[in-house]
């Protein structure tokens, strides 16, 4: 966000000789999507099943006590039943809870612990505690909070920490960018069966009834691959009716030429969105002093997941389908049946009139916030509402003027008008912050 100022790229490297700088990578991702010659399934499950179990052995290696976090899902309760068969001590599990039933996992993760037998710890956040945290964590993070859960994510790292003395964690991140996870992968995966019959089966949809219509209308229609990943051929592109060839033709030159469709989008997702989620645990641990460690990114575990191909990845039409077996042999029924929830936060909620968050919302209107400064050239309608906007457009806007206020503000200390303290942990003074 400041000009000038860049981040090493994943498998980077930098070398400044004389003055004049060098960059590159010392490990191409794209290589591990090399296939191999086919295997069974159970030849293909058995060799994920060791290499997972290999990695999280790997990471229970430490001088102190290592616990894991869950949400009761099939990822981390996976890491957390491996974890507790393989690790010598007592095996600590955590789970952000919400008052809120509708957001609330802490019930299955606490059976899953059951199942086990590790020692379970059920944290339950508020909207009152996550607001009062974001300006600490906007500093933390140096960027804004695009995820709002980032802020439960530290609230249960500093529990494990300060409560209960564990101080590495096991953490299930990277298996839905590796193992295919995310609902846009069984689209291509339809998207690729129906496309030669999609001039026939178009006129028919508006005729079906309820969700087969929605099913049939978003694999043929959607545009997350080619707007959003930008991974599809540009005869795809213009097959579906988006103006936008060009731009998909410059991205898809960033893969290598012979890369399936379907490979390139998950070799997409691990490019760029996997960063922005490890980058926000690793600063969310690390602030309350705690190791989390990513087991789904071993990286001989994601070099023979790659080598897989897609197909079996999503196998009978499942998500994360080579998992869901090796999870058969570890998890119950429930765990496995248990539908994808994902880590959201009751934010409509907490942002309208009277919620935790209403004062930030409405603070987006003052002169001095992002929106209304124009210093970064936002624009913001007068009579501008959260209420008016989708939720997670209102998020980004809160977040980004808490990150406008802290580092590009006067300086002060000035509470926001929500009340909330200001970042004080480390912060340097506004002449500091200009010197850097």
């Amino acid at each position: 966000l400041v000009e000038g100022v860049e981040e090493l790229a994943p498998a980077g490297w930098l070398r400044i000789t004389d003055g004049v700088a060098t960059s590159g990578r010392y490990w191409d991702l794209a290589r591990t999507f090399d296939h191999r010659a086919p295997t069974s399934s159970k030849v293909s499950d058995d060799a994920v099943e060791e290499l997972l179990v290999q990695a999280v052995c790997r990471r229970l290696v430490a001088d102190v006590g290592v616990g894991a976090i869950t949400s009761g899902g099939l990822d981390s309760s996976l890491v957390s039943a491996i974890a507790q068969r393989h690790t010598e001590g007592i095996l600590h599990t955590f789970c952000v809870g919400f008052e809120d039933p509708r957001f609330d996992e802490s019930d299955s993760a606490a059976a899953m612990a059951r199942h086990i037998g590790s020692t379970h710890h059920g944290y339950t956040v508020t909207g009152a505690s996550i607001e009062r945290d974001i300006d600490t964590l906007t500093w933390v993070h140096d960027l804004p909070l695009t995820h709002p859960n980032a802020i439960p994510m530290h609230q249960v790292f500093r529990y494990a920490r300060e409560e209960i003395g564990v101080t590495v964690v096991l953490s299930g991140e990277g298996a839905d960018e590796v193992f295919g996870g995310y609902d846009w992968y069984r689209t291509m995966q339809r998207r690729a069966r129906l496309a030669p019959w999609r001039s026939l089966l178009l006129p028919i949809a508006p005729l079906l009834g309820g969700s087969r219509r929605r099913v049939l209308e978003r694999v043929l229609t959607d545009n997350y691959p080619a707007l959003a990943s930008t991974v599809l051929q540009p005869a795809e592109v213009e097959a579906l009716g988006v103006d936008a060839a060009s731009a998909v033709r410059e991205r898809r030159s960033r893969y290598p030429g012979d890369l399936d469709a379907r490979d390139a989008l998950f070799l997409h997702d691990q490019r760029t969105y996997l960063p922005a989620l490890l980058r926000r645990q690793d600063r969310m641990a690390m602030a309350a002093g705690v190791e989390a460690r990513v087991v789904f990114l071993d990286s001989d575990l994601v070099r023979r997941v790659n080598g897989l191909p897609w197909s079996e990845k999503l196998s009978g039409g499942r998500t994360k389908s080579i998992l869901r077996r090796i999870g058969e042999r570890w998890l119950p029924t429930s765990t496995l049946a248990k539908s994808k929830v994902g880590f959201t936060l009751p934010l409509s909620e907490w942002m309208a009139s009277g919620g935790a968050f209403a004062d930030r919302a409405a603070a987006l209107r003052d002169d001095g916030s992002v929106l209304r400064d124009g210093a970064i050239g936002l624009q913001v309608a007068a009579d501008w509402s959260a209420e008016r906007v989708p939720t997670d457009v209102a998020w980004s806007l809160m977040a980004l003027d808490a990150w406008y206020r802290l580092f590009l503000g006067n300086g002060s200390s000035t509470p926001v008008p929500s009340g909330a303290a200001r970042a004080v942990w480390t912060k340097p003074s506004s002449g500091q912050l200009l010197d850097a």
